[in-house]
């Protein structure tokens, strides 16, 4: 899940911000301040996040999250020059941004708890290998291709690689959230 969800990401990233500037003019600046409400949106509620998923556990986190960012960079394949940023950019993402706030902390919690506290920390050096290593992979492969040229063939793969993150979450994430201890109310 980590290496379909993360290099989806970067596949999307990557393709994204070179056609925001050769096809739709914007500076680099511009660009990379475009997918600001990314990065705003992981700041700030992914703790939260991971708090719910702790009380209710992870998998539906890990489903509806990359489903979100699969229908975010779905809404962005078409963009045209001249595009407005408000009505035809950040729809896209702001769903693909509530998609990996969904995401980032029940995968990491999700992973860590998958081993025992000895090995927490090859769970998580492994955990961030993969998904650097599959950023890299994908924006090779789209590198080869020519990005600025496949625009809507790089965004469906990454799109396709976030629905099919999402279709390994379902199927291989038990749902296993922390009980709450009990309570005696009246005595």
């Amino acid at each position: 899940m980590t290496f379909l969800l993360y290099g989806a990401l970067a596949g999307f990233i990557f393709a994204f911000t070179i056609y925001l500037q050769t096809h739709l003019h914007y500076t680099a600046i511009q660009a990379g301040l475009s997918a600001l409400p990314v990065t705003l949106g992981i700041a700030f509620f992914s703790s939260k996040v991971g708090a719910l998923a702790a009380k209710y556990g992870a998998r539906w986190f890990l489903v509806v999250g990359p489903l979100l960012v699969a229908i975010g960079m779905a809404t962005l394949i078409f963009l045209k020059p001249g595009a407005s940023y408000i009505t035809a950019i950040l729809p896209g993402i702001l769903l693909f941004s509530a998609g990996m706030v969904c995401v980032v902390s029940p995968l990491t919690a999700t992973v860590m708890a998958s081993v025992s506290d000895k090995s927490s920390g090859v769970a998580s050096g492994v955990n961030n290998a993969v998904s650097r290593v599959s950023g890299l992979v994908i924006i090779a492969a789209l590198g080869l291709a020519g990005t600025a040229n496949v625009y809507p063939f790089a965004v469906a793969l990454s799109a396709g690689m976030a629905l099919l993150a999402a279709i390994v979450s379902y199927f291989m994430i038990q749902n296993t959230p922390v009980s709450a201890p009990s309570v005696i109310i009246g005595k």
